[in-house]
């Protein structure tokens, strides 16, 4: 059973342009979108999110401490202020990708917390554990849910349908358009006993899949595990339903590719002798974003690889991928494009994946970068689909750390969600 709650929500006051205040979610900010955000505005959330410094300021808090003691002055300065009554809060992105518009709608709610495994919340991705300590260090020091958590309802009941539909028609509270990804957003506060009862109802005999938050809900789970409280057992949540029948409603899945730092000067050599085959991109091919479209059009193309010198496809056969990849790993999940390049980083090319590898769902930025001299390789990967992340997760299976980047994200700073 899915079980959600209103709550009283913390939001920014009328007097501020939520574009210039809100950001995206704290893993998909990197340090230029940090200083931007920071730039942009005095108050932005990303001085809740990712509040910087990364050692000490004058007065000796780290930036977890920073950012409580930033939060408090914004209460008391009126910067954000507590919504009167509890409220459940529907939320609607509209978008564009590949030349369509996309709409997506859902309930940013109050999520009851249940142990990974409890087949309640799904995960489709093993994570990383020094972003669960960061979580859990902010929300130690603030105990707010700053950004929500993003998961997929299996179905979305006609009751629940109707409710949204009723709500959305109406005039929305907040409406923005994000400066980012040009992502137009609109809030409506749903304080009515009867009609948030009906949404709860309704979602409550759904399963739900982890979309965006593994991290943020393993922190929070072990946030209430030692310090148990009244607020403590939910999270923030954005509730979003199969999409309304439509093929334009609804997330996309975007693939996350890796950027390494540093790549050994004979990766050729050691790629060749786990049975890879090397293919020159040609000249008219070489943009990050058609490479993926030549993947699709090679079968035994597992991903391409750019370097200030070159662009290749990386080709292995069945009997070379299944060597790479580790034996104890899910049927569902071993013949995936990102399982053999995870075995090939850690393997042959001896990358440390938590250190050495930037995660981007912008292949396009990241080759930039390289061109830049800031990186030497960028591993540039094919999408999986919403479908096939179900079927791992319905599997009890996990896909590798930073497979997926579901689009759009929720934007952070909209509602917050106080612990206490």
């Amino acid at each position: 059973m899915v079980d959600l709650a209103p709550f009283r929500g913390v939001r920014y006051t009328p007097s501020h342009d939520l574009a210039d205040v809100t950001a995206p979610p704290y893993d998909a900010i990197d340090p230029g979108l940090s200083h931007r955000l920071h730039q942009r505005s005095a108050v932005n959330v990303v001085r809740l999110e990712r509040a910087e410094p990364h050692g000490r300021d004058r007065a000796g808090r780290d930036r977890y401490e920073l950012a409580a003691d930033t939060y408090r002055s914004w209460l008391e300065a009126g910067v954000v202020a507590r919504d009167p009554g509890p409220a459940l809060y529907v939320y609607e992105q509209q978008y564009m990708e590949s030349g369509e518009q996309r709409h997506q709608r859902g309930v940013l709610a109050a999520l009851r917390l249940v142990p990974w495994g409890s087949g309640e919340v799904l995960p489709h991705e093993h994570i990383f554990r020094p972003p669960v300590e960061d979580r859990l260090r902010l929300l130690a020091a603030l105990p707010v849910n700053t950004s929500p958590i993003y998961v997929l309802a299996r179905a979305e009941p006609a009751e629940v349908t109707t409710v949204l539909d009723e709500v959305s028609a109406g005039r929305a509270d907040a409406v923005f358009t994000d400066p980012e990804e040009g992502v137009t957003h609109r809030l409506w506060v749903v304080a009515d006993s009867d009609v948030t009862a009906a949404v709860r109802a309704g979602y409550a005999p759904a399963r739900v899949l982890m979309a965006d938050g593994h991290h943020r809900y393993t922190g929070a789970l072990q946030h209430h595990d030692t310090r148990p409280g009244p607020g403590t057992g939910r999270i923030l949540a954005y509730v979003v339903g199969p999409g309304g029948g439509t093929d334009r409603a609804g997330p996309v899945v975007r693939a996350m590719h890796r950027l390494v730092r540093r790549l050994a000067p004979d990766a050729r050599r050691r790629l060749a002798e786990v049975g890879a085959r090397l293919v020159p991109v040609a000249d008219e091919d070489a943009n990050p974003r058609r490479i993926v479209a030549v993947l699709d059009e090679r079968p035994t193309a597992r991903f391409g690889l750019l370097t200030r010198q070159e662009r290749t496809l990386v080709e292995f056969d069945d009997v070379a991928a299944e060597a790479l990849v580790p034996r104890e790993l899910p049927a569902e999940v071993r013949h995936l494009d990102v399982a053999v390049l995870q075995a090939v980083l850690s393997g042959p090319l001896e990358v440390d994946q938590a250190q050495g590898v930037r995660y981007t769902p912008d292949a396009q930025a990241a080759a930039e970068e390289i061109m830049a001299g800031d990186a030497d390789a960028l591993f540039v990967l094919r999408p999986v689909t919403v479908s096939h992340v179900r079927a791992v997760a319905d599997a009890g299976a996990r896909m590798p750390p930073k497979t997926t980047s579901f689009f759009p994200k929720p934007r952070t700073g909209l509602v917050l969600r106080p612990l206490e």
